[in-house]
Formats: structure tokens, sequence, C-alpha cells
């Protein structure tokens, strides 16, 4: 069975013995020593987004799609307990205490025994942590010190903001390290001497680099011209709202869910011309046509390509420290790793390697880690967007400064866990875009825009048609500046353009549906 009809692992974990891999929702532990499978669960019912392992290699903790937070031994995979999470979550870590930290799509940070304690009436709740106003998406235990005597954890969210919080007293914020302009989704710690930096990364241009004790920001590199040209695989179109007449804005919201994609709405509603109930028609495809277009629409064209008339952006999602020489960048479906050497990182520091480099593999990157001697990568790949037939596993050597893509031989560890994924066939399809690349999602929320405070849409009058009211300034309200609201009217101005060019894009699909008829 060739490896595009296998799931692809989505999710890497190295320990100093074992490779854990997860695969849909199979999780496998293979030998590092011997390249043979050792142990395989199947105790989730979704999609497995993360794994973590206890600082003694001794416990698996998996939670994915399925909001299930799954404890296991390690080798075996025994399982030891299973819980379900309030919300599903986007970052975990694990403590030296064996406390299992969770942030989730909500924001919140909260924290789970490593054990479950015995049935309790009421039921145990997990202790809440700290809060970001918007969706959570990395963070990093950071290690105490004689400058850093305190436990610290560092958050991110979508609106840009990396706070320092005190843990487990979440709620005493020690500093915020402003830089970041887009989501964070990714850090990263180089200690320095006695000097730990931290890097954080998203969907900016630049790796961001703090000094901890100080909260300065010390550098940053830029990354966006040497990755972004890699990025192949980009957020899908959203799915037209299709609204009627005499319907106010936002009564549609939640009718059609993401296949691929985010739905946008309000920029993305389609508000039919004419009286009465007449809908736009959106052109229904049937399965055929629908998966030979994804075919098609694999590969955009370049940076900042347009795929389906959504914009392909930068998302690191990944930045492996490999001691001593650099930073390893990996970006959501790029086909290539980028090396940023600590020497182009820190001035002061030294290293191997003198400039960045970029890492070309066959196909979208999912994820990477790096060996327990640092001295080769495994990455995995989404196969199924690769232009050639390519293992799903494939090793990269680091020796002499350099980065090999090596071979893969028979009976080699790459070779044995790309022919392990989980089979392709009956209700089990490829993943989506949303599913194998979440963080792609992001790249279509805008911090800089805000909230937008509009308010309610004006009510529909006699004929069924929304009357567009325009802003008018008023110092009053909310006690706001003329300045704010001159904000308010480009916000205004931008959601009207978007609706005007999904428009645009609706007519043309309608006209070609229309010629392709006259064709036949």
């Amino acid at each position: 069975m060739s490896a595009r009809e296998l799931h692809p692992h989505q999710t890497l974990l190295a320990t100093p013995e074992y490779l854990v891999t997860a695969s849909h929702t199979t999780i496998s532990v293979y030998s590092l020593a011997t390249s043979t499978l050792v142990a395989s669960s199947t105790s989730h019912t979704g999609l497995i987004r993360i794994l973590a392992v206890t600082k003694d290699s001794k416990h698996l903790v998996s939670t994915g799609e399925d909001k299930l937070l799954v404890v296991s031994e390690l080798p075996s995979l025994k399982e030891l307990s299973k819980r379900e999470l309030i919300k599903r979550a986007n970052a975990v870590a694990l403590t030296d205490k064996d406390e299992i930290v969770i942030g989730d799509k909500f924001g919140d940070v909260y924290t789970y025994p490593l054990t479950p304690l015995p049935p309790a009436d009421p039921p145990t709740k997990p202790l809440p942590i700290l809060g970001h106003v918007s969706m959570l998406n990395a963070l990093l235990l950071l290690p105490t010190s004689a400058a850093s005597p305190r436990p610290l954890i560092a958050t991110g969210d979508s609106d840009a903001h990396v706070r320092l919080s005190r843990f487990p007293s979440g709620h005493i914020i020690d500093k915020y390290l402003w830089g970041a302009k887009k989501f964070v989704a990714s850090f990263a710690l180089i200690e320095d001497g006695e000097r730990k930096v931290l890097v954080s990364a998203g969907g900016d241009k630049e790796l961001w680099l703090h000094d901890l004790e100080k909260g300065e920001l010390v550098g940053q590199v830029e990354v966006e011209d040497d990755v972004l040209k890699t990025v192949v695989v980009a957020p899908s179109a959203p799915d037209a709202v299709v609204k009627t007449k005499g319907k106010g804005k936002g009564q549609d919201k939640g009718k059609k869910k993401e296949e691929e994609g985010a739905t946008v709405e309000g920029e993305g509603e389609a508000v039919a011309e004419g009286e009465g109930e007449e809908k736009i028609e959106v052109d229904e495809k049937n399965e055929e046509e629908k998966e030979e277009e994804k075919k098609q629409r694999v590969f955009t064209l370049g940076p900042h390509a347009f795929k389906d008339g959504v914009t392909t952006g930068l998302a690191v999602i990944k930045t492996l420290v490999i001691p001593g020489q650099g930073v390893v960048v990996l970006a959501a479906g790029a086909t290539a790793l980028l090396f940023v050497p600590l020497s182009v990182l820190l001035p002061s520091a030294t290293s191997p390697f003198s400039s960045k480099s970029l890492i070309n593999l066959p196909a979208p990157i999912l994820d990477v880690v790096a060996s327990p001697d640092f001295a080769s990568l495994l990455v995995t790949l989404d196969v199924s967007r690769a232009k050639e037939p390519t293992a799903s596993i494939r090793k990269i050597a680091v020796k002499e400064g350099t980065f090999e893509l090596l071979d893969v031989a028979e009976g080699s560890l790459d070779d044995v866990v790309s022919k392990a994924g989980v089979p392709l066939s009956g209700s089990l399809k490829l993943p989506n875009v949303a599913s194998l690349y979440p963080v792609l999602s992001l790249l279509r929320h805008d911090p800089t825009e805000g909230e937008d405070d509009s308010g309610p849409a004006p009510a529909p009058d006699a004929e069924g048609d929304a009357k567009e009211s325009e802003a008018k300034p008023n110092p009053k309200k909310r006690g706001a500046s003329e300045e704010g609201q001159a904000q308010k009217l480009t916000k205004k101005g931008k959601r009207v353009e978007g609706r005007e060019k999904l428009q645009t894009l609706l007519e043309q699909q309608e006209a070609e549906k229309k010629a392709a008829g006259v064709d036949k």
C-alpha cells in the first residue's frame, strides 16, 4: 500500500528511546534503536493534534479534536486515564510536578493532575491559571534561574499578545513582550550563557527575540522572504453565505460550517439582487467535480498568490531549537524548513553555521522533531499534496554545518513508519486543510482591525432591503474621539469592499457556468 493510500502521521514526538506518531486516531510507538513497532493504541475518537511526554519519558499525554485528554504508559501505551476537556486544547505542557497544563481555543489556561483524583461529589474541576480574551495558540513553561527565581509561563494568542505570568498564580502578570503584530503560534527558548531569550513566531514575517529577564526586544529576524515562496497550501475560499431579502445582517450566521477553511461572515455575505425571496445561485457540483477541483487547487503560483480568492500567507507553527547551532522554522503548508543559525539570531552567539538555509522536502511538512543527540531531524509529510510519490517520513542528517535529506533505506525507521499509517478506506478519507493545517484559518484574522462594534444591522424596510446607514462621528457616544470614528469608517469600508469582491466572484462563476452550458 502506497503512502498516498494511508492517512498521514500528523504529529510526531521523540523521546531518548522512542519515536511516537499519531495517524488519525491511532498512536504508535517505535524503537529508535531497532526501527520496530513497539505498541499502538486507538484510545481517541477524533483526529489527534497534540502529543506530550513527562520529563522521565514514562507517561504520554495526548489530545485532539475529540476533546479527550488521554494519559498512557510508555512504551506500552497502556491507557491510565481518559478525561473530557472543557474546550478543545490548542497547547499542552507538563510540569516537573506531573501537572498537565492545557491552553484551549477560548484563551483559558488550566491544569489537571497527571493521575486523576478519586471521584468526588461535586466532580473535581480543573484548576484555572489565567485567561486571554482571544484564542490561545501557544504556551511555554519557563525554567527558573538565579535572575528569575519565580516560575513563569509564556502564553501567546490570536491578537498578537505575548504575556509572561507567574505560575501557577497566573493572575499576576510579570510582563508583556511587545513586538508581534499578528497572531502568535509558536515559542522556543534559547539559552545564551546566563541569558534566556524567548523566540516567538506566528503570522508575522519576523521571528521576535525577547530577553526574558528584562522583557526587552533584543532582535528580530525576517523569515518571510525565505519561507513564503515554499508555501503550497492555503486556506480554502469561504463558503458563500446566501441570504434572502428581508433578513437582517447576521441571521444566516452559523448555517454553514467550513469543510476546508473558515466561513467568512459579514465580509462573505452575498445579498441577492431583485425582489422578494430571490437567492443568488451557488454552483452545485457533484462529488467527482469537487475532488477534481481539490487536486487542481493544491499548489499556489507563488508568494501571496490567490487560491479561491484567499491570499496565501505565512503561519509559523513550530520553532525547534538545536542547541549550540540555531533554530529550525516550520511554516504551515511549506515544503521546506528554514534553519536560522544562532549567529544570525544573536550576534553575541557562535554557531558552526554562518547564514540562513532552506531544507527542501518533496511535500508539505506537517511536523518535525530532532533525534536525542540532535544529529538528525525526522519530518512527517502530507504526501497527498506531493508532486511525486514519496515516503511520508523522511530523515535529515545534520553534520558539518550542512543539512542532507537522506534516501529512504529498506527497513529503516523512516521506511517502517511510512508504511504504517492508517489506511484510507470507507468512511476514513483524507483530512481537509482545516484539520491538517488548523493555524491557516488565523490568516483571515487581522488584530489591527479590532472587533466589529458597528452595532446590530438596521431593520429591513417594507421591501425587505436592509438600509445602509453611514457612520457619523459622535464624540459623546462611548467618549469616542474623532480618530476613533475615522477608524470605524475605515472598517466599514473594508467590509463593504469585501462584499463587493465576493459579489464579483459569484458573478464570474455564474458567467463561466453559462458559458460552459453554451459550449456543450
